[in-house]
């Protein structure tokens, strides 16, 4: 016998016959709470055995540790400190030191963000613009205007991406 039809005769064998149609596959009892009340059991056997008291409290700390002021200290298991971890980072630390002198410095020297909020207050125009053509497509009457809006729409959108990457790419950080 080959041995998808062994497999197929034993699974035959150990749940019997094909259920009937529209009967459930496993037979459940017929008091929908012993499932409730079963499943919490299990639940509860699972919930002893895995969250022990303080590992809830731990976890919080180590979260609070994790999140103070952006300060984190990587810690091994023991809660001594993670000096390989702390080394493997050390580069990335001073390149983004290097990166915001950089930045620092671009900043004194400029004449301040004059241009930088300029187009930033025409760009909250272009917002208003933006959403009255969403608000004439809603409201269009009829197809044609619809269609008409709704590219108009489109192209106004396509520059005011472009706007927004041009501004951010201009501001340093």
């Amino acid at each position: 016998m080959p041995r998808a039809s062994r497999s197929a005769a034993a699974a035959l064998l150990l749940l019997g016959a094909p259920p009937a149609a529209g009967a459930p596959v496993l037979p459940l009892p017929k008091d929908d709470g012993a499932v409730v009340r079963e499943y919490l059991a299990a639940h509860r056997r699972f919930s002893a055995r895995m969250c022990r008291p303080g590992v809830e409290k731990g976890f919080w700390e180590r979260n609070r540790r994790y999140r103070d002021g952006g300060h984190y200290v990587p810690l091994l298991p023991d809660d001594r400190v993670d000096a390989g971890t702390i080394e493997r980072g050390l580069p990335l630390l001073e390149e983004k030191i290097r990166w915001l002198g950089g930045v620092m410095e671009g900043l004194r020297r400029s004449r301040g963000f004059g241009p930088v909020l300029r187009e930033a207050r025409a760009l909250k125009g272009e917002v208003r613009r933006l959403l009255a053509l969403k608000e004439a497509f809603d409201e269009a009457p009829d197809g044609r205007r619809r269609e008409r809006a709704r590219l108009r729409s489109e192209r106004a959108l396509v520059k005011f991406g472009a706007r927004v990457r041009s501004l951010a790419e201009s501001v340093p950080f």
